[in-house]
């Protein structure tokens, strides 16, 4: 069980929205640290981690500079990483097309933060902490299909709440 990612999980999962500058670090980060993996299988688990943290600072600084770009760019890293965790609880996409999944869920991610950006940030980050929880937890795959989506159905309606209170504030 790994702890820090459990608890990453549950910041993204409750406050993702609020706190999107953390989900485009955790993103990056988590992209950094498997495509160096991917790219490069030799590298030292803690190169892996460095560049993971790299990127990670990389991408919220962007977002502090060019935040349109950044937050497209989350996006598309968010959307492809979660494909690419559907496709391996499904058992497809290994093989010489594996990085397909993650170029398609790219994409759409990428799309669905920049024409909805609260709700896709809901959903973005309420199914990637879901996703980090549970390989936290490191359950047992039997269960762990329903467990993401309890958890990711809870993010949503914890984050839509706060955003909808947030809304009848401003009004």
């Amino acid at each position: 069980m790994n702890i820090i990612t459990i608890l990453t999980g549950l910041v993204l999962l409750f406050t993702g929205r609020r706190l999107y500058w953390l989900f485009v670090a955790v993103v990056g980060f988590i992209a950094g640290f498997i495509l160096t993996g991917q790219l490069l299988p030799e590298i030292s688990p803690i190169l892996r981690i460095i560049i993971g943290l790299i990127a990670g600072a990389i991408g919220a600084a962007l977002l502090l500079i060019l935040h349109q770009a950044a937050v497209g760019l989350a996006g598309f890293l968010g959307g492809g990483l979660i494909a690419l965790q559907i496709t391996q609880q499904l058992g497809v996409g290994s093989g010489e097309f594996s990085w397909l999944p993650f170029i398609f869920g790219g994409i759409l991610g990428a799309i669905l933060v920049l024409a909805t950006f609260d709700w896709a940030l809901i959903l973005l980050t309420s199914l990637g902490g879901a996703f980090l929880v549970i390989s936290g937890l490191e359950p047992d795959p039997s269960w762990a299909n329903l467990a993401i989506l309890a958890l990711f159905i809870i993010g949503v309606i914890a984050q839509a709440n706060f955003l909808r209170r947030q809304r009848v504030k401003v009004e």
